[in-house]
């Protein structure tokens, strides 16, 4: 099948990120699944080797790359490798995004360097018991204490909670009766990050 999607640098990042996964984690792919999860220093040569976190712009360590096609690319990659887990689609399709848009910059001169240089895992915390990934059901409260937030809830489901240093949680940061309430709306309540 002749595919117009890809342009050669995209083949060429096909193939020196399938050469990771062929000496990286196709010999390890049954210890991982009987562990339940890749090692953790898979995810920091991942990152050292530029795999991690390259949306982030050069100035934290990324290389500012804004086409989507090469996380396409890694996904048809992991796959056809029989390599199991989300890792890269966990923290360059789900977290790293949240990271570069909703975070001040002292936010992301702390955390984004670390992300890039393997020393980070990133997870998502969303879902919860009662809500499942219903995410406008969600119960989780944050509430400012200080310069801290207290957050009050359960969530399930924690991709890349075990092995993660950082984690996007989930909360009701304004007015919550309960799920479905469309009263909350008009009194200015809303889910925070």
């Amino acid at each position: 099948m002749h595919r117009t999607l890809y342009a050669s640098e995209h083949e060429q990042f096909r193939s020196a990120f399938r050469s990771f996964l062929d000496r990286e984690a196709v010999p390890f792919v049954e210890e991982w699944e009987a562990a339940e999860t890749p090692d953790r220093d898979f995810i920091t040569r991942a990152a050292v080797a530029g795999f991690i976190g390259f949306e982030f712009a050069v100035a934290y360590g990324g290389l500012g790359v804004e086409d989507f096609r090469y996380n396409a690319v890694m996904s048809e990659e992991v796959v056809s490798s029989g390599m199991a887990g989300d890792t890269f689609g966990m923290q360059n399709d789900i977290a790293a995004p949240y990271l570069q848009t909703l975070t001040t910059d002292a936010q992301k001169a702390r955390w984004l360097p670390k992300v890039t240089a393997g020393d980070l895992v990133m997870a998502i915390a969303m879902t919860e018991p009662g809500a499942g990934s219903d995410l406008r059901s969600i119960v989780t409260t944050a509430r400012r204490d200080g310069d801290h937030l207290v957050i009050d809830g359960s969530k399930t489901f924690i991709t890349s909670g075990s092995t993660c240093d950082l984690a996007v949680v989930l909360v009701r940061t304004g007015e919550h009766d309960g799920p479905g309430d469309d009263a909350r709306r008009s009194r200015g309540g809303h889910a925070g990050i």
